[in-house]
This record gives C-alpha cells, sequence and structure tokens, in this order.
C-alpha cells in the first residue's frame, strides 16, 4: 500500500530535479556593478616593461591604460574601459598574454595576472 503523502512528496522531488536538470547559472563576466571604483591590478612576473591595453570582448577597440613594470600596479577603470585586458611589449604589438575574452589571441601568459576589484 502506497502512502499519499510520501507519493505526493516524492513526486514533487522528481519533478523539481527534472525542472533544474540542465539549467546552469550564467556564465559570470567579471563585470558586476560596482558602486565605488573599479580598479584593475596587473602582476608582472616577467623580467620587462608591458604596456596594458582595455579592450572589447573580441579585442577591438584597444585603449592604452598605461606601462607596468616588473611586480604589481593598479588601474583605475572608468565605464570607458572594456571588459577585456591585454599586456603587449612596449614599443610594439607584441602580445604577451590577455583575458579569454579577447578570441583572436590564443596565448595565456601565467607570469601575467589581471584582476578586477570594486574599491569604495
Amino acid at each position: 500500500m502506497r502512502h499519499p503523502i510520501l507519493h505526493v512528496t516524492l513526486t514533487a522531488v522528481i519533478a523539481a530535479a527534472v525542472a533544474c536538470a540542465g539549467q546552469q547559472p550564467a556564465p559570470s563576466t567579471g563585470t558586476a556593478a560596482c558602486e565605488g571604483t573599479r580598479v584593475l591590478t596587473v602582476r608582472n612576473s616577467t623580467r620587462g616593461v608591458l604596456e596594458v591595453y582595455s579592450a572589447a570582448r573580441n579585442g577591438a577597440n584597444k585603449v592604452l591604460l598605461g606601462e607596468v613594470q616588473p611586480g604589481v600596479t593598479t588601474f583605475q577603470l572608468t565605464t570607458a574601459n572594456g571588459p577585456e585586458f591585454i599586456a603587449q611589449r612596449t614599443g610594439t604589438s607584441t602580445i604577451v598574454a590577455a583575458t579569454p575574452g579577447v578570441t583572436q589571441v590564443r596565448l595565456r601568459n601565467n607570469a601575467i595576472a589581471f584582476s578586477v576589484t570594486c574599491r569604495r
């Protein structure tokens, strides 16, 4: 003999699991709303000076943020700055590293790290 409450509860659990199956959270773009100042921190573990740019998702519309020496450098970002970042050798067009959204660049250099935070 089936217990009616157990049957309803089990059916509800199965229905909820089926409804949620295949649903995944939206990927994080790192551009969550910031009520303070967005800051880019660049860790340069290479021996050279690099130019850092912000860019659109496809790497277009590059805007020079400045140069980074070996070590850690921060830049204040504005709403005009794109969500992606590119580091290239100073005075050249040689890209050393870029964030994953810069699709035409395959190079990911572990000696360069980009991190965007919100400061209040």
